[in-house]
Protein backbone atom coordinates (compact mmCIF):
# COMPACT_ATOMS: atom_id res chain seq x y z
CA UNK A 1 0.00 0.00 0.00
CA UNK A 2 2.48 2.27 0.70
CA UNK A 3 4.00 1.91 -2.91
CA UNK A 4 0.60 2.78 -4.42
CA UNK A 5 0.98 5.85 -2.52
CA UNK A 6 4.26 6.77 -3.47
CA UNK A 7 3.23 6.30 -6.91
CA UNK A 8 -0.04 8.33 -6.55
CA UNK A 9 2.21 10.91 -4.61
CA UNK A 10 4.89 11.20 -7.78
CA UNK A 11 1.66 11.47 -10.43
CA UNK A 12 -0.12 14.09 -8.92
CA UNK A 13 3.25 16.10 -8.45
CA UNK A 14 4.06 15.60 -12.13
CA UNK A 15 0.38 16.85 -13.06
CA UNK A 16 0.69 19.55 -10.75
CA UNK A 17 3.99 20.77 -12.10
CA UNK A 18 3.01 20.48 -15.88
CA UNK A 19 -0.81 22.32 -15.25
CA UNK A 20 1.07 25.03 -13.44
CA UNK A 21 3.81 25.73 -16.22
CA UNK A 22 0.84 25.85 -18.92
CA UNK A 23 -0.88 28.06 -16.25
CA UNK A 24 1.53 30.93 -15.86
CA UNK A 25 2.46 30.38 -20.08
CA UNK A 26 -0.46 30.92 -20.95
CA UNK A 27 -2.77 33.24 -18.12
CA UNK A 28 -2.52 36.18 -20.00
CA UNK A 29 -2.21 35.08 -23.65
CA UNK A 30 -6.39 34.32 -23.97
CA UNK A 31 -8.82 37.11 -24.88
CA UNK A 32 -11.55 35.20 -26.36
CA UNK A 33 -12.20 32.45 -23.94
CA UNK A 34 -14.26 29.10 -24.34
CA UNK A 35 -15.76 28.02 -22.14
CA UNK A 36 -14.24 24.84 -19.87
CA UNK A 37 -16.71 23.21 -18.04
CA UNK A 38 -20.62 22.93 -18.01
CA UNK A 39 -21.98 23.44 -14.53
CA UNK A 40 -23.04 19.97 -13.68
CA UNK A 41 -19.07 19.02 -14.32
CA UNK A 42 -18.33 21.87 -11.76
CA UNK A 43 -21.13 20.38 -8.96
CA UNK A 44 -19.44 17.21 -9.54
CA UNK A 45 -15.29 18.61 -9.22
CA UNK A 46 -16.76 20.36 -6.31
CA UNK A 47 -18.44 16.99 -4.71
CA UNK A 48 -15.21 15.33 -5.96
CA UNK A 49 -12.75 17.76 -4.34
CA UNK A 50 -14.79 17.96 -0.73
CA UNK A 51 -15.01 14.30 -0.68
CA UNK A 52 -10.96 14.02 -1.37
CA UNK A 53 -10.89 16.51 1.77
CA UNK A 54 -12.96 14.06 4.26
CA UNK A 55 -10.54 11.90 3.05
CA UNK A 56 -8.11 13.68 5.74
CA UNK A 57 -10.77 12.34 8.57
CA UNK A 58 -10.01 8.85 7.83
CA UNK A 59 -6.08 8.91 6.87
CA UNK A 60 -4.06 11.41 8.18
CA UNK A 61 -0.73 10.25 7.43
CA UNK A 62 1.98 13.13 5.98
CA UNK A 63 1.79 11.49 2.52
CA UNK A 64 -2.13 11.48 2.42
CA UNK A 65 -1.92 14.89 3.73
CA UNK A 66 0.21 16.07 1.12
CA UNK A 67 -1.37 13.59 -1.86
CA UNK A 68 -4.63 15.21 -0.82
CA UNK A 69 -3.29 18.86 -1.06
CA UNK A 70 -2.14 17.67 -4.11
CA UNK A 71 -5.06 16.39 -6.14
CA UNK A 72 -6.89 19.23 -4.52
CA UNK A 73 -4.22 21.78 -6.14
CA UNK A 74 -4.82 19.89 -9.46
CA UNK A 75 -8.11 20.55 -9.24
CA UNK A 76 -8.07 24.39 -8.67
CA UNK A 77 -5.61 24.59 -11.26
CA UNK A 78 -7.55 22.95 -13.71
CA UNK A 79 -10.43 24.89 -12.98
CA UNK A 80 -8.35 28.25 -14.08
CA UNK A 81 -7.09 27.16 -17.30
CA UNK A 82 -8.70 28.87 -20.04
CA UNK A 83 -8.80 27.54 -23.80
CA UNK A 84 -9.34 30.27 -26.37
CA UNK A 85 -7.74 32.68 -28.62
CA UNK A 86 -5.30 35.16 -28.03
CA UNK A 87 -3.68 38.08 -29.63
CA UNK A 88 -0.53 36.22 -31.05
CA UNK A 89 -1.87 32.16 -30.74
CA UNK A 90 -4.53 29.84 -29.89
CA UNK A 91 -4.03 28.19 -26.10
CA UNK A 92 -5.40 24.69 -25.71
CA UNK A 93 -5.47 22.25 -22.82
CA UNK A 94 -2.91 24.53 -21.41
CA UNK A 95 -0.78 24.36 -24.79
CA UNK A 96 0.12 27.28 -26.66
CA UNK A 97 -0.60 27.42 -30.06
CA UNK A 98 1.48 30.08 -32.44
CA UNK A 99 -0.34 31.14 -35.35
CA UNK A 100 2.63 30.91 -37.79
CA UNK A 101 2.02 26.94 -36.73
CA UNK A 102 -1.52 26.45 -37.94
CA UNK A 103 -1.64 25.26 -40.81
CA UNK A 104 -5.48 25.26 -41.13
CA UNK A 105 -8.46 25.79 -39.41
CA UNK A 106 -12.48 24.72 -39.75
CA UNK A 107 -15.41 25.21 -37.77
CA UNK A 108 -18.94 24.26 -37.27
CA UNK A 109 -22.11 24.64 -35.12
CA UNK A 110 -23.15 22.20 -32.42
CA UNK A 111 -25.99 21.64 -30.26
CA UNK A 112 -24.40 23.81 -27.81
CA UNK A 113 -22.38 26.28 -29.20
CA UNK A 114 -19.38 26.72 -32.25
CA UNK A 115 -16.41 24.50 -32.25
CA UNK A 116 -13.19 25.57 -33.99
CA UNK A 117 -10.78 22.54 -35.41
CA UNK A 118 -7.13 24.06 -35.70
CA UNK A 119 -4.94 21.97 -37.30
CA UNK A 120 -1.10 22.62 -36.62
CA UNK A 121 2.55 21.39 -37.00
CA UNK A 122 4.79 21.13 -33.70
CA UNK A 123 7.89 23.20 -33.47
CA UNK A 124 10.52 20.70 -34.87
CA UNK A 125 8.18 19.82 -37.80
CA UNK A 126 9.04 20.58 -41.08
CA UNK A 127 6.85 22.84 -42.89
CA UNK A 128 6.50 20.59 -45.36
CA UNK A 129 6.15 17.11 -43.21
CA UNK A 130 2.35 15.82 -43.47
CA UNK A 131 1.23 14.62 -40.31
CA UNK A 132 -0.60 17.77 -38.67
CA UNK A 133 -1.86 17.84 -34.94
CA UNK A 134 -5.60 18.39 -34.14
CA UNK A 135 -7.26 20.27 -31.89
CA UNK A 136 -10.57 21.40 -30.92
CA UNK A 137 -12.09 23.94 -28.37
CA UNK A 138 -15.99 24.51 -28.11
CA UNK A 139 -17.37 28.44 -28.00
CA UNK A 140 -20.24 29.69 -26.59
CA UNK A 141 -22.83 30.39 -29.85
CA UNK A 142 -22.70 34.26 -29.00
CA UNK A 143 -18.65 33.97 -29.88
CA UNK A 144 -19.21 33.15 -33.46
CA UNK A 145 -18.89 36.18 -35.07
CA UNK A 146 -15.73 37.46 -32.59
CA UNK A 147 -14.06 33.80 -33.04
CA UNK A 148 -14.53 33.98 -36.92
CA UNK A 149 -13.49 37.62 -37.67
CA UNK A 150 -10.54 36.55 -35.24
CA UNK A 151 -9.56 33.59 -36.90
CA UNK A 152 -9.70 35.42 -40.49
CA UNK A 153 -8.08 38.48 -39.54
CA UNK A 154 -4.78 36.19 -38.10
CA UNK A 155 -5.09 33.15 -40.44
CA UNK A 156 -5.87 34.40 -43.86
CA UNK A 157 -6.17 32.26 -46.59
CA UNK A 158 -5.56 28.88 -44.36
CA UNK A 159 -9.67 28.32 -43.85
CA UNK A 160 -9.92 24.57 -44.83
CA UNK A 161 -12.35 21.75 -44.51
CA UNK A 162 -11.00 19.36 -42.36
CA UNK A 163 -12.11 15.84 -41.55
CA UNK A 164 -13.84 15.98 -38.27
CA UNK A 165 -13.01 13.24 -35.75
Amino acid sequence: MEFLNNVLLLLFIGMAVYLTIGFIKTRKEVTIKAPKFSKSILIIFALLTFMNIMTLLIYNSVLDIIRTVLITYVIIVMFLLKDGLGENGVVANSTYINYDLIEAYDFEKIKKGFKVYIGYRSVNERKDSKPINEVSIIFDASQEKIVKDKLQQKLPKKYRRMKKS
